[in-house]
């Protein structure tokens, strides 16, 4: 064992929070640093004849795992308790690490013994999973540099250094913006200036205010204040200040994220021409289910020639309504939320504020514990005395019921605060796959939300929304925790990222099914059902003026696309955004300004040329959830089905292999089609 290794706690399940303050981190950060340099060093000297698959193919995933972790963990804490300790931490071990992952895709001694496991007579006997592990281990390092001349593999680690200090530069520049604004009102302001706003609403304006020890309502940026205020604000004023501060995020200095964007296009630009590629979207592309630029361009035609005329005509009917209520000024970006809102309680019956006592937060959460255990023949039990960053997280282990296996544990971490931010999402922070027996080892995983919190006056009560986000990212969760694949590379949400939205998007169905909402919508004072026609209206809202939403999302995905397959970054990025985005313009008076500035996914969250995947996803889940639909919702021999073809195979074999082990053919367009379509 190297001396470096007795240092470094053992991060094993369940974690020991008291060991990753502030203060430990930066220590924990050397010295497994160090470890892997270690490790590194090993497997860059070991003798060509004695290289095989087991001591150096298996060793290259593993040997700076520690580091892995320990540095997720720290990236974890930066998104859900941010403050200057923990920038400080990130900011000075970041292009030290950056540089250490680089250098490690571009070592020569490494790609020289990799090449001789490839080309050796153990490899040509492995068997098929081993063996699509090696071919994939080879392409990575490839994509790595690998093969690059000396000064070229240089020029590549300092565009990765930068690359890593600009995505997080980025994205605390959106959170300090996010965090700037805030607006408050006195005792008595929900007769005035908040008139309007229902008593959930109003709520989370006072968990705002109690957040600052104050008196009154406080209203942020954050989404539960933010759509509270679009929502329901009459106050048309106050609707337009929360729109133009909200667009207004990463525009400002000292948080413009303009020059952030720009050079960040560049230097992707320069890494795919290193590496070979026309564009940095067709190296991304290369390992995808639509695995070109054109592929994907092709597919988001098709949708766009669907959406534009369908979400100018949901616009002429909303802007009709409102000058059916008496507003006779012209259609606004911050009229769409209000009157949304008001034209589905006219046409649907639906009030968005009278279904949220049907979904309680607990109640909601336990009735979606209840569905994963039935399909996946599991049981998820809470730990309740195990503490961790926050005192509002909860923990729960997942066990197979059949062999009482376990299969790993969850952090929950689903209220708004302003350390956190915004958005929900699902991470892995141990994903260990199996021990040298080949045992399958425990799982460590985390959703994280920003639902409004419990109040003095009420408990959490999530909007219909809210229940769709808590299901999509327990989808993420149990593709994550019921892997079974023994290689960590290979294993749980490690597929293509136009994949990997499957399980996630295939559970939102479930928040519209007539049958499931019958039995899990329950008020939480009264114990009464959600009525029948209720739950058909909520059905039908699904489809209920979302063609803008289907329009909004085509037009993020081709402007991601079209900016990164682009040979010569544009000078003007925001005429060049416009130009796109006039394509599927809405005659408001005031046109709404695109979220460039502010669109972590593609800047911060590992989406680029990838946003186009929520769509792709949807267009395999719509299809999934019609076997779903016809075989039973319920059933245990579906979900079983589900598990053993898709969530737990996680990359063993390719996306368009594993969906269709699952449907028993390729998949088609047309359910997601129909959905668009509203039918």
């Amino acid at each position: 064992m190297a001396k470096s290794q007795k240092q470094f706690p053992t991060l094993i399940y369940p974690l020991d929070w008291s060991q990753f303050t502030v203060e430990k981190l930066p220590a924990l950060i050397e010295v497994a640093l160090k470890l892997a340099k270690e490790r590194l060093k090993g497997l860059e000297e070991m003798p060509l004849e004695k290289v095989t698959y087991a001591n150096f193919v298996i060793a290259l995933d593993e040997f700076s795992r520690e580091l892995g972790e320990i540095w997720g963990i720290a990236h974890h804490l930066a998104g859900v308790d941010d403050n200057p300790k923990i920038r400080a931490i990130i900011n000075k071990f970041m292009p030290t690490i950056s540089e250490f992952y680089a250098k490690v895709g571009v070592s020569e001694a490494l790609w020289k013994r990799l090449k001789k496991v490839k080309n050796s007579a153990e490899a040509r006997k492995l068997p098929a999973l081993q063996k699509r592990h090696l071919l994939l281990s080879v392409k990575s390092f490839i994509r790595s540099g690998a093969q690059l001349k000396p000064d070229e593999k240089k020029e590549l680690i300092e565009i990765q250094k930068e690359l890593s200090m600009l995505s997080e530069k980025f994205s605390k520049a959106v959170l300090d913006a996010t965090n700037k604004f805030e607006k408050r009102f006195p005792e008595g302001a929900e007769k005035t200036s908040l008139k309007g706003l229902p008593p959930s609403a109003l709520e989370i304006g006072r968990a705002g205010a109690k957040e600052k020890n104050i008196k009154g309502y406080r209203f942020t940026l954050q989404a539960p204040s933010l759509t509270a205020i679009l929502t329901y604000a009459d106050d048309r004023k106050l609707r337009e200040e929360f729109s133009y501060q909200s667009r207004e995020v990463g525009r400002q200095k000292p948080f413009d994220t303009l020059p952030f964007i720009k050079r960040t296009l560049e230097l992707r630009q320069k890494k795919a021409k290193l590496l070979g590629f026309k564009t940095y979207a067709a190296f991304v592309t290369q390992n995808r289910m639509l695995n070109s630029p054109q592929k994907i361009r092709e597919f988001l035609k098709k949708v766009a020639s669907k959406v534009r005329s369908l979400s100018l005509k949901e616009f002429k009917k909303l802007a009709a309504f409102k000058k059916e209520l008496g507003d006779k000024t012209p259609m606004e970006p911050w009229d769409s939320a209000y009157y949304g809102e008001k034209l589905q309680q006219k046409l649907l019956h639906l009030e968005s504020e009278k279904l949220k006592p049907y979904f309680e937060f607990e109640a909601t959460r336990k009735t979606l514990f209840e569905l994963a255990e039935r399909l996946y023949n599991i049981e998820i039990k809470p730990i309740k005395a195990h503490k961790a960053w926050h005192k509002t997280v909860e923990y729960f282990e997942i066990r197979h019921k059949k062999s009482g296996r376990l299969a790993g544990g969850f952090y929950t971490d689903f209220f708004a605060r302003s350390t956190k931010r915004g958005g929900a999402w699902e991470n892995d922070l141990i994903a260990r796959s199996a021990d040298k027996n080949g045992n399958l080892l425990p799982r460590v995983a985390l959703i994280c939300g920003n639902f409004a919190p419990p109040s003095d006056n009420a408990p959490s009560l999530l909007t219909h929304d809210e229940v769709e986000t808590l299901y999509h990212e327990f989808g993420h969760l149990m593709h994550e925790l019921l892997s079974a694949v023994p290689i960590a590379s290979l294993s749980g949400t490690s597929v293509p990222r136009d994949f990997v939205e499957l399980p996630s998007q295939l559970m939102e169905n479930y928040c519209y099914n007539e049958k499931y909402l019958s039995m899990i919508a329950r008020h939480y004072k009264t114990g009464e059902k959600l009525d029948a026609k209720t739950i058909k209206d909520l059905r039908a809202s699904r489809n209920f003026m979302r063609s803008g939403f289907h329009s909004h999302l085509t037009f993020h995905s081709l402007f991601d696309l079209e900016l990164h397959d682009s040979a010569k970054i544009p000078s003007d990025i925001e005429g060049f955004v416009k130009k796109i985005y006039d394509g599927f313009k809405l005659p408001y008076k005031t046109q709404p300004i695109s979220r460039l500035r502010k669109f972590s996914h593609l800047w911060s969250g590992g989406y680029a040329t990838g946003y186009y995947s929520y769509q792709w996803s949807q267009v395999l889940e719509a299809d999934a959830w019609n076997y779903f639909e016809r075989h039973g919702i319920l059933s245990p021999a579906v979900g079983r089905k589900f598990m053993t073809t898709i969530l737990s195979r996680g990359d063993s074999e390719p996306a368009q292999k594993l969906f269709k082990d699952f449907m028993g053919r390729a998949p088609k367009l047309d359910a997601y089609l129909k959905r668009i379509e509203g039918k």
